[in-house]
């Protein structure tokens, strides 16, 4: 073999090695990718089963409060109470449940009358009078107790003040009324007569619930919800008036609405003609509570 043949032969040796040696960096390469991509589905599954290992411990402790006293619900309840548990695999898991039924479900409105003769339904009246405590303009609340209630109802014929399709489809982008219950609450902004300002000043009162009915939890209410509490008595009492009802709430909460009217009818003018609208919608108990919940370890946390 001549120096010529030599120096091609041992040109194709180093092509095959450096051949050989990329194929073995790029599988490297993808043993440590696909390695990666295990790790992180498993460590995406793990925190799964932790946070449904929280929902059920949630719905337990609820379960057996509600077994124990199903006539309240209140803030001395365990369910109330901050949770967490350390797991056998070093995780940390945290949950928290909170009731959902001290603010107006803005899905009550789906059922007030389109009549514009009619007087105004009690949830309408109530939702009103929050606007104004939440520092909306009197002469904007028709325009979105009624756009709200067109936004929900499953028909098409707007109200004298409210919107349907044809409004909608006007603006841009086009979009169509919901015609069903509302899911989240960021739907407001969907709808004629809601401004940001206007939304950012409802967002401290106001929940969606699956169900159309009205229904507050005289326990949950604090002094933050004073807007609302004087809502519901349609403003015939002063904020200082709900301040001092609040307080006089027993520690072990109202044990029946009766008992909580009573008194407050007594001491209140405002109250006694309100009595018997008030007392279908406010309850000392709740049926609907929300749940937030944490996953964490040394790794990452990851919640819902």
């Amino acid at each position: 073999m001549n120096n010529e043949q030599r120096g091609v032969a041992l040109l194709i040796v180093l092509m095959l090695l450096a051949l050989m040696a990329a194929l073995a960096a790029d599988m490297t390469l993808s043993f440590h990718s696909q390695l990666q991509r295990t790790r992180q589905v498993n460590h995406h599954l793990q925190r799964q089963y932790d946070i449904e290992l929280a929902e059920k411990l949630a719905l337990a402790s609820l379960t057996q409060d509600v077994k124990d006293n199903d006539r309240q619900t209140t803030l001395q309840q365990y369910w109330a109470q901050p949770q967490q548990l350390q797991l056998e695999d070093g995780n940390t898991v945290k949950w928290q449940l909170r009731d959902a039924q001290h603010c107006f479900n803005l899905n009550a409105l789906a059922k007030i009358s389109d009549d514009p003769l009619a007087s105004p339904d009690f949830p309408a009246q109530v939702f009103s009078a929050l606007l104004i405590n939440a520092g909306i303009d009197r002469g904007n609340t028709d325009e979105i107790v009624q756009s709200i209630a067109d936004y929900i109802d499953v028909d098409d014929s707007p109200r004298f003040h409210g919107a349907e399709d044809s409004f909608y489809q006007s603006q841009t982008p086009p979009r169509h009324s919901a015609n069903q219950m509302l899911f989240l609450t960021g739907e407001l902004r969907q709808i004629k007569g809601i401004t940001e300002n206007i939304y950012q000043r409802l967002i401290p009162y106001v929940c969606v619930l699956p169900t159309t009915e009205l229904s507050i939890n005289l326990n949950m209410l604090t002094e933050n919800d004073i807007p609302l509490f004087r809502a519901l008595f349609l403003n015939n009492i002063t904020d200082a008036d709900a301040r001092v009802l609040l307080q006089k709430r027993p520690r072990e909460g109202w044990l029946t609405t009766d008992a909580f009217l009573y008194w407050a009818q007594q001491d209140f003018s405002g109250v006694k003609p309100l009595v018997a609208q008030v007392k279908r919608h406010l309850f000392p108990y709740s049926r609907y509570f929300t749940l937030s919940t944490e996953s964490i370890s040394d790794e990452q946390s990851q919640g819902w």
